[in-house]
């Protein structure tokens, strides 16, 4: 299997306002699984109320990368989510991600999402 990632900086359509910050741009991290010529894709959004930032969402996918990349085929996601939790304590944004991309790969595979199917 393989792990991917890709930065982004979504530009908002208009402007978003809470009392602590205001903002024109989402920066975002899109992760992608791939196996057997399927992919699955899965996001999070920064977000500086919990301190999680482009850059400690990619270090967290970064520590599970040779575990993801190690695996043999498409394991059931709810496995690999226990196998990888330690390791996501602090990030659970990231833990997110990977978890969106592992069930969109997954179901993929499974011929139970027919959109995107192969790469």
């Amino acid at each position: 299997m393989k792990l991917s990632y890709f930065i982004a900086d979504l530009p908002l359509k208009h402007t978003f306002t809470i009392a602590h910050q205001s903002r024109d741009v989402q920066d975002t991290v899109i992760v992608k699984v791939e196996h057997d010529g399927y992919y699955g894709l899965g996001e999070t959004t920064t977000n500086p109320f919990y301190g999680m930032t482009q850059e400690n969402i990619v270090g967290a996918l970064e520590r599970v990368r040779d575990i993801v990349e190690a695996l043999p085929g498409i394991p059931h996601p709810e496995h690999f989510w226990a196998h990888v939790k330690p390791y996501f304590e602090d990030n659970p944004f990231a833990h997110c991600a990977l978890d969106m991309a592992l069930w969109d790969l997954f179901t993929k595979h499974q011929g139970k999402n027919s959109t995107n199917t192969l790469i």
